[in-house]
C-alpha cells in the first residue's frame, strides 16, 4: 500500500483482499453454527442452557428472554418505552436503554424467517411455536459478524501490514468474551459496538463529523458508548471553536432526534431512565448480588474505616472517572497537532485508556459482558505498536556461504530457509504488537474464567500497564 495512496481506495481494497475473506468466511459460518446450536436449544427449552457453568464465575445471565423480547413484543404492539406498558418488574421501570436499542430489535422482529434456518422454522411449526426468539436474537449475531469485519478494516487503517488484520479479527472474532456472552447468550453489547468501532474507524481516518455522528448513534443504542465522545471532541476542540460547535450540533441533534416523542411526553421519565443505566447499583454494607453489576469499590470492601468508607464514596459520586477525565485532557496535549495519521498511537492509547476508565471508574459497575465493548479497542492498540524488545541484531545471524557443488549448495540453501525462518519467528517474537495481543488474549481468558469480582483486578493492571507506557513513551522519554 502505497505512503500518498487515497484512503478510499484502501478502504475498497482492504475488503477485496483475499487474505480478508479467508479467516472472515470461517468465522461467519462457527458464529452462524453457534447461534443454530442456541436457536434449537432455545426453542425446545424456552432458555439459554448454561451446561453448569457457575453463575458468579461464568455470568449465564437469561435478559435476552426476560427482558429484550418482552421490549420488542410490547413496542410493536405500540406501546412505548420508558411507560408502565413497555414492560415493568414489580412497578419498576426496567427498560433503561436509549431509544435505538429496542428499535433497532423491533426492526429484526419484522424478518421473514424462512430467511434464517429453515429445520429450526420447521421444528418451531410443528411445535407450535413462535419464531420471535431466532428473528430478534439474529440481530446480535449479525453485529458481531459486521464487528469483525469493521476491525479488520480499521486495523488496516492503522497499519500497512496485512496479516496484523487478520490476527485483529481473529482475536476479536474467537474471544470467549464475544463467543459466550455475544454469540451463544445474546446479550446487549453487540450492536453498540458495532456502532462505536465504526466511530472510531471514522475517527482514525480524521473524518471526525463522520466520527461523532456515529459514537452518538452508538450512544442512543446504549449510553455508555458515549463515554468514548471527549476523544473526538478533543481533536475538534484543537482544530478550533468552529469545528467544535459544529460536532456539538452534529451530536446534539442526532440524541434530541432519536429522544423523541419521549423527551416531550415524559422527560423526567425518559432522563431518570437512562440515567438509571450509568448510576450506582447497590449498598455499602452488602457485597453486590450475583445479578448486580460489580463496581471496583467492591474491591475495599474488607479494608478498615476510613479507607473503605472513602473509596466507596468516592466511586458512588465518580470522583475517580472525573479525575481520569482531567488526567485524559493533560495527556491529550502530547498529542501532536497534525493528521491522525501522525499519531494514531497515542489516539488509540488515549481511547483505549479512556474506555478502560469507563468500565473500571463508573459508580454503576459492570457486567462481564460489557467488556464486548472495551476487547476492540484493547486490540487494536497492538496494531500500532511499534519497535522492537530488545536489538534486532542479538537475533541475526550471518548466512552460511554458498560452497560450490550440488551436496554444498543443498545444505547452504537448506541452511538459507532455516536462517530466514528463525528471523522471522525472532522478529514475531521479538515484536511489542505479538505480545500486547498475547497479553490481550490471556486478561479475557482470565476474566472469562475468574470469579467476578476479580475482574476489576485484571482491567486495572492493563490500565496501569498502558498508563505506565504511555507517560514512558510520551512524556518522560520525550522531555529527556
Amino acid at each position: 500500500m502505497s505512503a500518498d495512496e487515497p484512503w478510499s481506495i484502501t478502504k475498497l481494497r482492504s475488503l477485496a483482499d483475499p487474505l480478508f475473506w479467508v479467516p472472515f468466511i470461517p468465522i461467519v459460518l462457527l458464529k452462524l453454527a453457534i447461534f443454530h446450536f442456541t436457536s434449537i436449544h432455545f426453542l425446545h427449552l424456552g432458555y439459554h442452557p448454561t451446561f453448569g457453568m457457575h453463575f458468579e464465575v461464568v455470568e449465564a445471565f437469561a435478559d435476552f428472554d426476560y427482558y429484550y423480547l418482552n421490549f420488542v413484543e410490547a413496542f410493536v404492539q405500540g406501546n412505548l418505552p420508558y411507560t408502565e406498558t413497555l414492560f415493568t418488574v414489580d412497578g419498576v421501570q426496567t427498560y433503561i436503554y436509549t431509544p435505538l436499542f429496542v428499535y433497532i430489535l423491533a426492526a429484526f422482529y419484522y424478518v421473514p424467517s424462512e430467511l434464517l434456518f429453515p429445520d429450526i422454522r420447521f421444528t418451531a411449526l410443528s411445535l407450535g411455536q413462535d419464531l420471535t426468539f431466532l428473528r430478534v436474537g439474529f440481530a446480535f449475531v449479525l453485529f458481531d459478524i459486521a464487528t469483525c469485519a469493521m476491525m479488520y478494516v480499521a486495523a488496516r487503517i492503522l497499519t500497512r501490514n496485512r496479516a496484523i488484520p487478520v490476527v485483529v479479527m481473529l482475536l476479536y472474532a474467537l474471544n470467549p468474551i464475544s463467543l459466550w456472552w455475544g454469540n451463544y447468550l445474546w446479550l446487549s453489547t453487540p450492536i453498540h459496538t458495532f456502532f462505536l468501532v465504526l466511530g472510531f474507524y471514522f475517527m482514525i481516518r480524521n473524518e471526525l463529523r463522520w466520527a461523532i455522528l456515529w459514537m452518538t448513534i452508538a450512544a442512543m443504542v446504549k449510553q455508555t458508548a458515549a463515554l468514548l465522545i471527549p476523544v473526538i471532541l478533543f481533536l475538534e476542540y484543537r482544530e478550533g471553536m468552529k469545528q467544535l460547535v459544529i460536532s456539538l450540533a452534529i451530536m446534539i441533534v442526532v440524541a434530541v432526534s432519536f429522544s423523541m416523542p419521549y423527551l416531550v411526553l415524559f422527560p423526567i421519565d425518559y432522563l431518570q431512565a437512562v440515567a438509571s443505566g450509568l448510576g450506582p447499583y447497590w449498598f455499602y454494607d452488602l457485597l453486590p448480588a450475583p445479578t448486580h453489576p460489580i463496581p471496583v469499590s467492591v474491591l475495599a470492601f474488607y479494608w478498615f474505616e476510613p479507607f473503605k468508607f472513602l473509596i466507596f464514596n468516592a466511586v458512588h459520586y465518580a470522583i475517580p472517572w472525573m479525575i481520569f477525565l482531567a488526567l485524559f485532557w493533560i495527556l491529550s496535549h502530547w498529542i501532536p497537532n497534525q493528521s491522525t495519521r501522525q499519531y494514531q498511537e497515542q489516539l488509540v492509547l488515549l481511547a483505549v485508556l479512556l474506555s478502560l476508565a469507563a468500565h473500571i471508574f463508573l459508580p454503576r459497575g459492570i457486567y462481564k459482558f460489557y467488556l464486548i465493548a472495551l476487547l476492540p479497542f484493547l486490540i487494536l492498540f497492538g496494531a500500532v505498536l511499534h519497535g522492537p524488545l530488545i536489538s534486532s541484531q542479538i537475533l541475526s545471524a550471518p548466512a552460511c556461504p554458498i560452497e560450490r557443488g550440488l551436496p554444498m549448495a543443498s545444505l547452504s540453501l537448506v541452511h538459507k530457509w532455516v536462517f530466514q525462518f528463525r528471523t522471522l519467528g525472532g522478529t514475531i517474537v521479538n515484536n511489542l504488537t505479538t505480545w500486547w495481543f498475547a497479553l490481550v488474549a490471556l486478561a479475557s481468558i482470565v476474566i472469562f474464567s475468574v470469579h467476578r469480582y476479580h475482574t476489576h483486578v485484571v482491567l486495572l493492571l492493563l490500565f496501569l500497564t498502558l498508563l505506565i507506557y504511555g507517560s514512558y513513551q510520551y512524556v518522560w522519554k520525550e522531555r529527556r
